[in-house]
């Protein structure tokens, strides 16, 4: 049983955003071995560093203040690793904090993750906010997950949605059911060509339980 573990916050930014989460754990891999970071490994004929991220970041979406746990062979100094991690680390990571956990802290689950885009002024107009009003009454919503239809309790999990100047915020409640996704917002909002236009979705906030 590993029994140091240490925190991190860290924000994927700029052209990082564009690389899969699978290609963030290696980035991630990578960082803490020329860190020289005393990793946990897991068991079996390919041991892996025990790295725990509670939610993945979707392709293509920036990440302010994202979290990943990892399991540490021997304890560490967190303001001398932080200092090493950011020296290491490649463009578009930002290292913000980290810190030793409690042998009694459970394990890392998240609780609610705020969103936010913003919006060109075009685009800002009754119909949205019309829109807005009638997707925070909906008690459902109706999405495509792997070619089939699901529906989602929309009082469980869309603690927010409001227009705020020019960007669309959002709060997302983490159930462990079929979980909504911002993008699901912007395809009711008829916004989800602004992707592809060049805005950015950007996770600002990932909340942890207590």
């Amino acid at each position: 049983m590993t029994s140091h573990r240490i925190r991190i916050r860290f924000s994927k930014e700029s052209d990082l955003r564009l690389i899969s989460h699978h290609d963030l754990v290696r980035v991630f891999e990578r960082l803490l071995r020329r860190a020289s970071v005393p990793l946990a490994m897991s068991q079996g004929f390919h041991p892996r560093p025990k790295m725990t991220f509670p939610d993945a970041l979707a392709l293509g979406v920036e990440g302010k203040n994202e979290v990943l746990d990892i399991g540490l062979a021997e304890e560490v100094d967190p303001i001398a690793l932080q200092e090493r991690l950011r020296s290491q680390s490649p463009a578009g990571l930002v290292i913000l904090d980290v810190r030793l956990l409690e042998p009694q802290e459970r394990k890392v689950k998240v609780e609610q993750v705020r969103y936010e885009m913003s919006l060109p002024t075009d685009v800002l107009t009754l119909e949205l906010q019309d829109a807005v009003a009638a997707l925070t009454d909906k008690a459902s919503l109706t999405v495509e997950r792997n070619g089939k239809q699901v529906e989602i309790n929309l009082k469980n999990t869309l603690d927010e949605l409001r227009l705020d100047d020019h960007s669309l915020q959002m709060k997302i409640r983490i159930t462990g059911q079929s979980q909504l996704q911002p993008r699901d917002i912007l395809a009711f909002l008829g916004l989800q060509q602004l992707l592809q236009e060049g805005s950015i979705l950007t996770r600002t906030q990932v909340e942890l339980t207590t």
